[in-house]
């Protein structure tokens, strides 16, 4: 490589893939690398350094490990370097902050640690600086405030603490700003909502408090992504958010807001997904549920979130002319009552049709068997009544069928057997009657749960299906709600770590919950499934946040005295806020991590 900074008569390096060479003014010299998505493996070489004419140096998305060589800046041309997407270690070096024509750094998706070098303030022509998804701590320097040329600034997935520093107001070209995923407290700076350029401003999954200003539609007119989820902002939804004509994603689950929804926030029709959830957010009478009907306006809307709030009333009839692009409705744990509306089946692109925990009393639509692309069927803790249709094994796609805790009656249909994709289904405390259908015993892809307890069922149970039904009862325990929670901790806890509950020896103890028990909870990396680790990132963070917390239900469902476990009621409390915040973080991380954090950018 030293070589390649030499005057020679024959430059043939100049012809290799990824490299550039300079053609007028010092032709053979090495200007750019971009060998991005090569499988380069092994570390960063020092000798770049010789390439004292380099610009563009992209070796992103490769398996590169090892520290950023500190030599990297005497290479005092570079204009960009981008070395995402790798397994880079140590600091982010010092010697960085001499390159003064550094314009675009990103290290983002990598195992970086420690602080950030105040160093990197004297990088006053950076345009993007992309720190995310690592291991750096302490606090976001203010001087990050003077860097005026800032377009892009992504420290999301970090160990950042402290508060957000007010001179970030200072950076007025800055169009794309995440803080998503760190440790930040305290008042999110109002100074930050005058920045209007902003289209892109991610700040969940922190400790922020503060209000969001009613005027942020005159302050914010360019904003396309708004997200706050999971911190502590409260109060009204300002009804100025209308004026953002851009605003596609709306993402302020998991939150204080209250009041109601404002009626005309969606008059412009460009959201895409709506996520209010987890709030305090009212609808007390036919007015509060306007917000709807202007909704309809919003032709590619994909996910409406209102979850967990405290919604009454009737849904109006206008919920089944929103957009056929949606892939997830979720309006469970309100107090909606009366009856789902007809015509829930033009949605056949739903994905999710989330209606739990609320009161529900009508009969399961039948035309519910025409949402064809359906994965979730979640109306458990409901008062629904009649039998589940027969439509309902229309459903092919369908993984869960979750219709506990109803007044359903009649027959188990036959019709469900179709279902060939379905892994879980839970059917208890209802009233559903007749044998239980022969089909079922066919389901190679009932795998994870079948619960048919507590109903008025009849007929000679099968060896799959008992094993399905309840894992305890083999046990000799009585058939018994609590019986049924202990089945759902053996199954938490299967998925948790792959392994099978009827398997003899777990590291010397006799039962699964036993085995998990032992290294819960700062020891439980080792015995989870790697599956999971590896599609989960596999960092500390993210067994912290999601794996800890399920672990803690599934333990808690295997307590050896029945009295002292979970019921339903407290499960379902505790696990679907859980698994929202599990969506909820891996999607903005993709696009934070992803797409959003490399707008404009070009190597």
């Amino acid at each position: 490589m030293s070589s390649w900074s030499s005057n020679e008569t024959m430059f043939g390096f100049c012809h290799w893939k990824g490299v550039t060479c300079s053609s007028h003014a010092h032709p053979g010299r090495v200007t750019a690398l971009r060998m991005r998505d090569l499988g380069l493996v092994g570390a960063i070489s020092p000798q770049l350094s010789n390439l004292t004419y380099l610009q563009a140096l992209d070796l992103s998305n490769n398996r590169l490990q090892g520290e950023i060589p500190h030599d990297l800046g005497s290479c005092v041309a570079l204009r960009a370097i981008n070395l995402s997407v790798n397994s880079l270690s140590g600091q982010i070096p010092w010697s960085i902050g001499n390159l003064p024509k550094l314009a675009v750094l990103n290290v983002r998706n990598n195992k970086i640690s420690g602080n950030v070098p105040a160093s990197l303030g004297n990088l006053t022509a950076l345009t993007m600086l992309s720190i995310a998804d690592n291991y750096v701590n302490g606090r976001i320097p203010p001087w990050i405030g003077n860097m005026t040329n800032l377009t892009d600034l992504n420290v999301a997935g970090n160990v950042f603490h402290g508060y957000v520093p007010s001179n970030i107001a200072g950076l007025t070209n800055l169009l794309a700003l995440s803080l998503l995923g760190n440790k930040l407290q305290g008042v999110f700076p109002p100074e930050l909502f005058n920045i209007t350029s902003l289209e892109i401003m991610y700040i969940g999954l922190n400790m922020l408090s503060g209000f969001l200003p009613m005027d942020i539609g005159p302050k914010l007119p360019n904003l396309v992504f708004l997200s706050t989820i999971y911190n502590q902002f409260e109060g009204p939804i300002p009804d100025s958010l209308s004026n953002i004509s851009k605003l596609e994603y709306l993402q302020l689950h998991g939150n204080k807001f209250q009041g109601r929804i404002p009626p005309n926030i969606w008059s412009s029709g460009t959201i895409t997904r709506l996520n209010l959830g987890n709030n305090i957010l009212e609808a007390k009478t036919p007015n509060d549920r306007d917000f709807l009907t202007s909704l309809t306006n919003c032709s590619e809307l994909v996910t409406l979130d209102l979850q967990f709030n405290r919604l009454s009333g009737f849904i109006p009839n206008t919920l089944v002319n929103l957009s056929q692009e949606l892939i997830w409705i979720g309006l469970g744990g309100n107090q909606i009552f009366g009856t789902i509306p007809a015509g829930i089946g033009r949605f056949r692109k739903l994905t999710v049709l989330e209606l739990a925990g609320n009161i529900f009393t009508c009969n399961i639509p039948f035309d519910i068997g025409q949402l064809s692309s359906l994965h979730r069927l979640l109306l458990y803790g409901n008062n629904l009544s009649g039998e589940i249709p027969p439509s309902v094994g229309n459903l092919t796609q369908l993984n869960e069928l979750l219709l506990f805790q109803n007044n359903l009656d009649n027959k188990i249909p036959e019709t469900l057997g179709n279902l060939s994709s379905l892994n879980s289904m839970d059917l208890p405390y209802n009233m559903l009657s007749g044998k239980i259908p022969e089909v079922l015993m066919r389901m190679p892809s009932l795998t994870k749960q079948l619960n048919l307890s507590n109903n008025l069922l009849g007929g000679p149970i099968s060896p799959q299906i008992q094993e399905l039904v309840n894992l305890e009862y083999g046990m000799g325990a009585e058939i018994s709600a609590r019986g049924g929670v202990y089945s759902y901790g053996v199954l938490v806890l299967q998925m948790l770590t792959g392994k099978e509950p009827t398997d003899a020896i777990y590291d010397g103890t006799t039962s699964l919950p036993k085995y998990v028990e032992m290294t819960y909870p700062d020891k439980l990396s080792p015995i989870v499934d790697a599956a999971i680790i590896a599609n989960s990132g596999g960092g500390q963070e993210t067994i912290n946040m999601f794996i800890v917390p399920v672990a803690k239900i599934g333990l808690a469902c295997c307590r050896d005295n029945a009295s002292q476990r979970m019921n339903f009621g407290e499960i379902v409390k505790e696990l679907v806020p859980l698994n929202k915040l599990c969506q909820d973080y891996f999607l903005t991380q993709g696009a934070s991590s992803g797409n959003t954090s490399d707008i404009g950018i070009t190597l």
